[in-house]
């Protein structure tokens, strides 16, 4: 079994985002991961992946696929290498999000992988627009764990992100 969760930062659409991996990790991802198993679980706000350690690894040990690897995405702009002591940082939109996690996908995982989506919150906002605009890779399955969307129409801004 693979004992520990790592993050790596990586460049992609324009700016540097952290990506927490179990398995194997983005380094050579485009071969080592060619034609096996991989989740991607996309957060909900505020978009931090380190706090998705534990379910990472329980998930991991509850499926019991040594050949299995687990990427957590965060947001980009929601963590910094060197977070500034004023919020000065870049703001990203919704619209944002879902374009930079197609662009880590592109770059980073070889379109022979077979993918499954978990997300939870607006994370599953950001997985089904995902599903719709993917023209490269194959997903397999998708989760969504307390979807925002179920209800985002009832919401002021969920009808301007969302309208009925």
């Amino acid at each position: 079994m693979v004992s520990k969760v790592q993050e790596s930062w990586v460049d992609c659409f324009g700016s540097t985002s952290s990506v927490f991996t179990l398995g194997h990790g983005t380094c050579n991802s485009l071969e080592m991961l060619d034609s096996r198993e991989l989740v991607l679980i996309i957060p909900g706000n505020p978009g931090c992946s380190s706090m998705l350690q534990d379910f990472m690894s329980g998930l991991y040990n509850s499926l019991g696929k040594p050949e299995l690897s687990i990427w957590a995405l965060s947001y980009i702009g929601h963590e910094s290498q060197c977070p500034s002591l004023l919020p000065m940082d870049r703001t990203y939109n919704l619209e944002e999000q879902i374009q930079h996690k197609l662009a880590l996908m592109d770059k980073f995982i070889p379109r022979t992988a077979k993918i499954t989506l978990i997300g939870y919150s607006i994370g599953c906002k950001i997985i089904m627009e995902m599903f719709k605009r993917n023209t490269t890779h194959t997903i397999h399955e998708s989760f969504f764990l307390f979807p925002a969307i179920e209800n985002m129409n009832r919401t002021w801004n969920g009808q301007i992100v969302y309208p009925a």
